[in-house]
């Protein structure tokens, strides 16, 4: 009976230990300049490393790096780009997960393989874009604002006070502005950590983000809390003002 209940104990330890390091994404390929800021470190960014969520990958010019999910989501991440998965969660052929889009750009092909839907969202500071089960770019810049193009499926747009949606569908765009795009909903914070490089260089070279070393991070047992919590420019959630001056256009035809 002893046995058994050790038998049970280890089945079950050894299960919690595969979901927990199942929640990754890979790093399939890579071109040009691209650092993971993983655990207070930066590192060079090498294929097949498994990225854990909260770690933040930035892409120099002319460079690229693409990330597989389990259940064959893709996400490329564009060149002069600043991206991390948030929260990541595979079942069933499904995925749910939140991403952070600080600046730049990401083509996301999201799969949706099993009986459950999946529920993929991109947060920028001025709203998100809820993925489910499509094909779609989403860029951002501080000083043009967020534009999602469709090409497979439909994308739901909020404001960051989700009080205006629209719903974007195979073949139309749409942009999201915001003369203030600090006024409520997501937000750019500033920490304490300058080697993650300052709130003023997005766009700028990759070399501009600390010193930067050959290892390759170690995906521990879990997400990376203090990569998000150490990086200069992460995307919060703040208390919304009481009238949202963020809009968004009607979705236009490609």
């Amino acid at each position: 009976m002893k046995k058994l209940i050790g038998l049970l104990v280890i089945i079950m330890m050894l299960s919690f230990t595969v979901s927990v390091f199942a929640e990754t994404a890979t790093l399939s390929q890579i071109k040009g300049v691209v650092k993971i800021y993983a655990k207070g470190k930066w590192y060079k960014a090498k294929p097949s490393i498994k990225v854990m969520p909260g770690w933040v990958i930035v892409t120099g010019a002319q460079s690229y790096a693409l990330l597989k999910l389990q259940n064959g989501t893709t996400i490329t991440v564009k060149p002069l780009t600043k991206f991390n998965i948030d929260s990541l969660q595979t079942k069933d052929g499904s995925v749910n997960a939140n991403c952070k889009l600080a600046y730049g750009k990401v083509n996301c092909k999201v799969k949706n393989q099993g009986s459950s839907k999946s529920n993929f969202n991109i947060n920028t500071p001025l709203g998100q874009a809820g993925v489910r089960g499509t094909e779609l770019d989403c860029s951002y810049q501080p000083d043009t604002g967020m534009k999602v193009v469709v090409y497979e499926g439909v994308v739901v747009c909020f404001t960051p006070a989700k009080d205006k949606s629209v719903e974007v569908n195979k073949g139309y765009s749409t942009n999201i502005s915001n003369e203030n795009p600090q006024s409520g909903g997501f937000s750019m914070e500033n920490t304490t950590d300058s080697s993650a490089g300052s709130a003023n260089t997005y766009g700028s070279d990759v070399d501009a983000f600390g010193e930067t070393t050959e290892e390759r991070p170690d995906p521990g047992n879990g997400s990376d809390a203090s990569a998000n919590s150490s990086i200069t420019e992460t995307v919060t959630i703040v208390e919304q003002t009481k009238e949202s001056s963020t809009t968004i256009d009607k979705p236009k035809k490609l």
